[in-house]
């Protein structure tokens, strides 16, 4: 497990992961831009308000790739069992 300590949304974080270096920078420096983002059209909202409303539309994201995985696997599957019956019932036979 890798251990890290980063400054992302005007905070000091510390915590561990099995996630790469790499992956970790990419999702840090991907919610800070959020954040930065969000904080200059919203900047009357506190920061842990800023982070809910983040954290939410990240979630939204991450469910709807889900949903969106979980349908391509079922077309994906759907497809299969149609190639393994015409396998079985070839169209050529007499």
């Amino acid at each position: 497990m890798n251990s890290y300590q980063l400054d992302m949304c005007e905070l000091h974080i510390a915590f561990k992961t099995e996630a790469s270096a790499e992956r970790v920078e990419q999702a840090r420096a991907y919610v800070d831009t959020l954040y930065k983002d969000f904080k200059v059209s919203g900047s009357l909202l506190g920061k842990e308000r800023i982070l809910a409303i983040l954290l939410i539309g990240i979630a939204d994201e991450m469910l709807q790739l889900r949903n969106d995985h979980a349908s391509a696997e079922a077309r994906m599957e759907e497809l299969l069992r149609d190639l393994t019956d015409q396998e079985d019932f070839p169209a050529d036979k007499p």
